[in-house]
């Protein structure tokens, strides 16, 4: 078994680990958006998976297994966009539904053979190791449609990074898992079109998010800025946090009103 395989097998265990087990927490009450998180981890795994698994067979596999994982990756950024809506307690508003339904879109056309893709394939190493690796080059629609992806991640990045400039810890951690996966794929995304002489590192990705992502849940009971109640003590008050109008606490954060309302 390769370094890459190893790495591979690492990435698809703990994505499929932490989507069963987030698949699971989220039948608790207020914890219904974990289910987007386990579905971020398990298509980042299967992914990744895919990839290096694709190195093993003929060409026509290859070829299924680059148009599941391109499916896979619009599935993984819609996934994204209903978890921080989940996060944020209120309706997506208009560029969360293009950017979202965009993204979905994008993983069923991907998924119909010479739409994507190009009935190709590039053999290469990592000029570390024996390692044998194989790229797929995307069709023009295939690259518009990943520059797409990669554009609405980062869109998503930048919310997340503004909600941490006003002080929000778990906005920061999401932040960080986000930039962690985001720079992976997209270095395997540009090594699959253009390079063709590195590793993948999309399940190293995978892990920093899970990483990121188990700091940032224990945060999440806690308002922005670190603040117990909002200004004024009203459960059902909306707030306004650097500059950005939240929902009422009680919304925003179930479990934690739910905590104290037993304590009380």
């Amino acid at each position: 078994m390769t370094h890459d395989q190893l790495l591979a097998l690492v990435g698809l265990t703990v994505g499929c680990l932490v989507g069963l087990l987030t698949l699971g927490l989220s039948r608790a009450p207020g914890c219904g958006g974990l289910r987007w998180l386990g579905l971020i981890t398990a298509c980042a795994g299967v992914t990744g998976a895919l990839r290096t698994a694709a190195g093993s067979f003929d060409e026509p596999t290859v070829w299924l297994f680059t148009r599941m994982g391109l499916s896979l990756t619009g599935v993984m950024v819609y996934a994204w966009w209903r978890y921080a809506r989940s996060e944020a307690g209120r309706p997506p508003d208009r560029t969360e539904r293009v950017l979202s339904t965009s993204a979905l879109a994008f993983a069923v056309i991907a998924f119909v053979p010479g739409v994507a893709i190009r009935p190709s394939a590039v053999w290469h190493g990592d000029g570390l190791t024996a390692a044998r690796y194989v790229d797929v080059p995307p069709t023009l629609f295939g690259m518009i449609g990943l520059c797409w992806l990669v554009g609405s991640a980062t869109a998503l990045l930048v919310r997340y990074t503004r909600q941490w400039a006003a002080g929000n810890r778990a906005a920061g951690a999401h932040a960080l898992a986000l930039a962690g996966l985001e720079l992976s794929g997209t270095q395997d995304l540009v090594d699959g079109m253009f390079t063709h002489r590195s590793i993948h590192l999309l399940p190293l990705g995978l892990l920093w998010t899970v990483g990121c992502v188990g700091v940032a849940l224990p945060a999440d009971d806690t308002p922005a800025g670190g603040d117990l109640w909002p200004r004024g003590g009203d459960l059902g008050e909306e707030v306004v946090v650097g500059g950005v109008r939240e929902p009422p606490l009680r919304e925003r954060h179930p479990r934690l009103v739910l905590q104290v309302g037993a304590v009380e």
